[in-house]
């Protein structure tokens, strides 16, 4: 790759860097703002339609997790779950909400 840009002066090199530059800003902020809708989205959802007693899939530590919702409150839920063989209840922030498991999905895992 580097081979390519052997031909391009001093100059057209700095244009190229000052443009690829400006683009990594740009993209940058756009995933900034995408990944600020999708948790808004993930909160929104999670508050409006989780009810105690459903089983979901959530993170804790980076990892996924699935737990029974134990309770609901203004902007967490409280789940129970397993985590590296200890039982768990803690409350989870709802942009940590991924997704509902359905009875079948439970059924087949």
């Amino acid at each position: 790759m580097k081979e390519e840009f052997n031909d391009l002066s001093v100059k057209e090199l700095r244009e190229l860097k000052q443009a690829i530059a400006d683009l990594i800003k740009e993209k940058s902020s756009k995933e900034k703002v995408d990944k600020e809708i999708e948790k808004t989205n993930k909160f929104n959802f999670a508050k409006e339609n989780l009810k105690v007693g459903e089983i979901v899939l959530f993170t804790y530590k980076g990892e996924e997790c699935e737990g029974e919702v134990a309770k609901l409150n203004d902007k967490t839920f409280t789940v129970t779950f397993s985590h590296s063989g200890e039982d768990k209840v803690l409350a989870r922030a709802y942009h940590l909400f991924i997704l509902k498991v359905s009875e079948e999905e439970k059924d087949i895992a």
